[in-house]
Parts: C-alpha cells; structure tokens; sequence
C-alpha cells in the first residue's frame, strides 16, 4: 500500500522527501485513504468501470499495511478478500517497544525520530500518532477486528522474520485458526530487496506469490 502521508511524492516515488508528511501520518489517514480508493472504484463515471469485478475487491497488506487491511476489511464490507504478508497484530508501530521515558520525552516535545535503516534517515513522527491510537483503541484492535472477519483470508509470514516476529504470526493462528497460513524459511521481505538490482523474484517471495495466486484462484 502506497498511502498518502508515507512521505513520498509524484516526483519522488520511493524517497522519503515529504518529511512533513510523513511526521502527520496515522492509522486513521492509511485506513481512510484506502477506503477513499475502494470508493473511487464504485464511481459509476470511471472509464473503466467495466472492467471492474466490485464483488472481487481485495486487500493484500505488508508488514504495517497488513494491519491497515486487516482493520479496513474489518471496517468496510465492500472488501471481499483479504491477504497479508508479514503482518504486524497489534497499532503500535513503531512506539510499540519504547521505554516510558522515551514516550514521556515525545509527548513533551512533541516530535520523536526513527532512523530508516535503508537511507540511514531520521524520519520524525509528530505525537499526534500515540494519540491517534489512544482516541481509537478500540477501533484498532487487530485482533477483534479478524475475529469479526467471514471473508476468505491468506496470512504469509517469514520464520525468519526480523521486523515483524514469527511470534506474531502465532497470535494470528490462534485468532483466526480457520485461515489460511503460509509459513516460509525467509526473512520480512521474503528475500526482496530496495533498491531492487535482481533479474529474478527471490525464490521465498516467488513461493509466497505462487501460493497467493493459488489462493485467490480457489475462492474467487
């Protein structure tokens, strides 16, 4: 998913050089931006409305963007399928795992930074994220929201996974146990790489795409 407020522009697809952006973003705008777009492919005007199938919409959602599909699929019933990759469980990326004292320190100043490993950038997030989360708790518990889920679900994950633990993939299994999992011997990205210099899909994300299509074919 490539959402509003990630700190890209149209010039700049893959850099992360709308940093004011990118200190706005929260669940709030990335479920509503998707939304918007599901909304957009039930205009009547678009010039290709006929080649869309509206009962055919799916979500497929990596590592934070699972979340935000689990969450909006969960939300908005014109979602008929859902797919995640590496998913996070729970809205608390990336303050989940801070100490009170760096939280303390946001809230009084405001503005926290990450660093992006990739770039090596420090990417600031305003407060307004953790409050965010604190407003609508509810709204983003992840694990209601694929509890209350009847559509056709596909969670892949890597044992190897370095950002998102193989951990979190367990909690799926016991949340939604009549899912359908895919587990493989790989990494966050299923051995993808950015910037991408490779001729071949990694053979762990091939896997992973190959089983997706499988998927998709046998419910839809």
């Amino acid at each position: 998913m490539n959402l509003s407020h990630n700190g890209t522009n149209i010039t700049h697809p893959e850099d992360f050089v709308d940093l004011e952006a990118y200190s706005q973003n929260n669940y709030s705008k990335e479920i509503d931006d998707v939304k918007t777009v599901i909304t957009y492919l039930h205009d009547e005007s678009l010039p290709f409305k006929n080649e869309i199938d509206l009962d055919k919409i799916i979500l497929l959602g990596h590592s934070r963007g699972g979340g935000i599909a689990i969450l909006t699929a969960a939300e908005d019933d014109r979602v008929k399928g859902l797919l995640t990759w590496a998913s996070v469980s729970e809205c608390k990326t990336p303050w989940g795992k801070w100490s009170e004292t760096r939280i303390s320190k946001w809230r009084e100043t405001g503005i926290e930074y990450i660093e992006n490993k990739r770039t090596k950038q420090l990417l600031p997030l305003h407060f307004q994220l953790y409050e965010d989360y604190q407003k609508n708790e509810k709204r983003f518990n992840i694990e209601g929201a694929i509890k209350r889920l009847n559509i056709p679900i596909l969670m892949a994950h890597g044992l190897n996974d370095e950002a998102v633990f193989f951990d979190e993939f367990l909690k799926f299994q016991k949340w939604k146990p009549q899912a359908t999992f895919i587990q493989v011997e790989s990494n966050h990205t299923f051995g993808r790489v950015h910037p991408n210099h490779q001729n071949e899909i990694p053979e762990p994300c091939r896997y992973v795409i190959q089983k997706s299509i499988q998927f998709l074919n046998q419910c839809f």
